[in-house]
């Protein structure tokens, strides 16, 4: 176990490694082990990034350095290492020959930007990786591909180094910085000006602030970046003409039924139909703000409703002719609903709705949208609808969890009817499809009258889901809203479709091992009530239970003031705690008839309790 390593550490290996990391200090080797040296140089310079870091010559340092630009040196002075740098020690980058010098260099036509200056080197020009910042005199390539020379931009490129500007760039940054930025950005929740600080204690540990402040660099290089490489992993780098439409630029669940993607030709035909109804659960989230923009007029947007936010000038649009209307509650005093009208801290968006798929809690693309005030019902349609529209075509129906749904569905279908072109739905999601629910965790908060009617319990065919899975995706989702608060409005959103598509990457390559053990619990499950069930079931007489199960399908079938069958009413006591006392002891009295503990305890409590 951690305790017994470290305390093996504590009482033997710590004092044998100190004076093994205090040699790392000196001089591992006085002369240079270079291959192609003699021998007989002083070995001087280490590499604190190469392996072993053994010392070299100056002459051997630069060759083994012809093609790693971004390592870190140190100098022996005579008593002990100091920083240095290629730069200081002569080093020359030459930019796409593996290294060596180009034949065509000599000539200074366009040599450095391709505008005809006779710069044969450039200034120093500074390369941004994940060991840090390094400066480089830099020799460009004369070199003609397809009639002209390529700017001194297009070259860096080439090399695996996103230049920061496009005209006579002096910062580019490693594609490895680049994409170890964004997977800190992911995992970490790391800010751009955090990680620039970091960048710069790397580089020099005892006077960061000297490192270059790059951050407006590395917003420009990542944004750009990220933005090429996610339309090229989407396939839209060999055709730049087809531009990708809406929600092409994000994945979805790979589990639930697509019609078109996942589905067999003859999906249709299959006799379990109950299968293929999508299930989706919509919540909001206000900690999900953006506050206003100093010049919005700067802010430039890459991409807009390709991923699973939705577009932004449609939806502004939409919001402009729909007014904002507070609806009375029938219910609790919900504080979705109490609080629908309130942005009390003057911000752009108070927060956002998002879907998800209610058993595998894949985000649903374009879905997002931003809540102006409170969680209105005009935010929640727009979302709400783009949800069950997306690859729903043909489905024989939906289901749709939401915490007040109990208020949100009463005037739903009259919304939709007035709205067709921004809220309309396929033909096969209409009102004797689509199901409303509330999740269970939320269901407790509701008046006793709204268990039977919205619980998950008396929906048939939707397997076991407690539709509260979109909590445990904002509670990841949590810890990057604060640095994307005061972002401009595209960048938080391409940030946020990074998030969500990443989470729907995580949700997609381990889906296989995820069912895998959500069947084996529900096999051991099974085993485990089935024998208690039948047990109780014997005891039963078959006319009560062939009644009961008459009365259940046809509460489950036809939905609607049927289910009053399952009101708590028909407990002794309307209150729900009592409610759930009464199924508690049924469960107690199952486990013990399971166990072999009195058995007809629990024929005697069915007979009596339940009507």
């Amino acid at each position: 176990t951690t305790h017994d390593h470290l305390l093996e550490w504590k009482q033997t290996y710590r004092d044998l490694y100190i004076p093994a990391y205090l040699e790392q200090a000196g001089r591992r080797n006085t002369k240079c082990v270079g291959s192609s040296c003699t021998g007989t140089g002083d070995a001087t310079i280490r590499c604190i990034d190469c392996f072993g870091r053994f010392s070299f010559c100056q002459e051997c340092m630069l060759e083994r350095h012809q093609n790693l630009p971004c390592h870190r040196l140190e100098k022996w002075n005579g008593v002990c290492f100091t920083q240095t740098t290629l730069l200081a020690e002569g080093y020359l980058l030459h930019i796409g020959h593996g290294g060596q010098a180009c034949p065509n260099a000599e000539s200074s036509e366009g040599v450095h930007s391709g505008e005809g200056d006779e710069l044969k080197y450039s200034n120093a020009v500074t390369l941004v990786a994940v060991s840090g910042f390094f400066k480089h005199k830099v020799a460009w390539c004369g070199c003609q591909v397809e009639g002209r020379r390529l700017s001194s931009a297009m070259q860096l490129f080439r090399e695996g180094l996103f230049p920061a500007t496009q005209t006579k760039p002096e910062t580019a940054f490693t594609f490895d910085l680049l994409d170890y930025f964004w997977v800190d950005m992911m995992e970490c929740k790391t800010a751009n000006q955090s990680f620039v600080r970091k960048l710069g204690r790397i580089t020099n540990p005892d006077f960061p602030e000297d490192s270059p402040q790059l951050y407006n660099q590395l917003m420009y290089c990542s944004r750009s970046y990220r933005d090429l490489v996610t339309r090229v992993t989407f396939g839209y780098g060999h055709d730049l003409a087809k531009e990708p439409g809406v929600g092409s630029l994000a994945l979805f669940c790979p589990a639930c039924p697509q019609p078109g993607f996942n589905l067999p030709d003859n999906w249709e035909d299959d006799p379990a139909q109950f299968a293929y109804k999508r299930q989706i659960v919509n919540d909001g989230n206000f900690k999900a703000q953006n506050s206003h923009s100093a010049r919005p007029d700067l802010d430039v947007c890459l991409y807009d409703g390709e991923g699973y936010m939705v577009a932004e000038q449609p939806y502004q649009e939409y919001l402009s002719k729909v007014p904002s209307k507070k609806e009375k509650s029938t219910c609790r005093n919900h504080k979705a609903q109490n609080s629908a009208e309130r942005n009390p801290r003057n911000l752009k968006a108070s927060g956002i709705a998002a879907c998800a798929c209610a058993r595998h809690g894949c985000f649903v693309p374009n879905s997002v949208v931003d809540f102006q005030v409170g969680e209105q019902q005009r935010n929640v349609d727009y979302s709400k609808t783009r949800a069950l529209s997306y690859r729903t075509s043909g489905l024989p129906g939906a289901l749709d969890i939401y915490d007040i749904n109990c208020q949100y569905c009463k005037n739903f279908w009259d919304r939709v009817e007035k709205r067709p072109a921004e809220l309309g739905l396929p033909d096969n999601i209409n009102p004797d499809t689509l199901i409303f629910a509330v999740g269970s965790f939320h269901l407790s908060a509701h008046v006793p009258e709204c268990f039977a009617q919205y619980s998950l319990h008396f929906v048939k065919e939707i397997g076991n889901i407690d539709g509260e899975i979109l909590e445990t995706l904002w509670a990841a989702f949590n810890n990057i809203s604060p640095m994307c608060r005061s972002m401009t409005g595209s960048q938080r959103r391409e940030i946020y479709d990074d998030f969500m598509r990443d989470s729907n990457w995580k949700k997609m390559v381990n889906i296989v091992q995820t069912l895998n053990k959500k069947l084996k619990r529900a096999q051991k499950a099974l085993e485990e009530t089935g024998e208690a069930f039948e047990r109780l079931n014997e005891g039963l007489d078959g006319v009560l239970i062939a009644k009961w199960e008459k009365a259940e399908k046809k509460a489950m079938d036809k939905r609607g003031k049927h289910l009053k069958y399952y009101d708590v009413g028909h407990v002794k006591s309307m209150w729900p705690a009592f409610w759930i006392i009464h199924l508690t002891q049924m469960i107690l009295l199952i486990n013990s008839c399971n166990h072999g503990r009195d058995p007809d305890a629990t024929i005697r409590w069915a007979k009596n309790e339940i009507p």
